[in-house]
């Protein structure tokens, strides 16, 4: 079985290919159509391997300020190192 993922200008976003006898994981494809969903929606969002909705993103492009705000409190970005810089999605955004 195979399953695609195809968006509004009809591109081809994610495709899943299982064979008859493998068992399919719709926690999965629902995991893989929200963060295709995500991403679209928010400019300047990728969504890192097992996210889910409520989980921070990634910022791939930081702009010059965000490292400025990283040193407020309760800022919404945050980096694990130099390279990889995450937002928490503001309670708005969760609903």
């Amino acid at each position: 079985m195979d399953v695609f993922f195809i968006d509004r200008d009809n591109k081809v976003r994610a495709i899943y290919f299982y064979p008859a006898e493998v068992g399919r994981s719709t926690e999965e494809i629902k995991r893989t159509l929200l963060a295709l969903q995500k991403a679209d929606d928010d400019f300047n969002v990728e969504t890192p391997a097992n996210w889910k909705p409520g989980d921070p993103v990634m910022i791939p492009y930081p702009t010059p300020l965000m490292p400025e705000s990283m040193q407020t409190e309760n800022s919404l970005y945050f980096q694990y190192n130099w390279f990889m810089t995450f937002s928490h999605e503001p309670a708005s955004d969760l609903e």
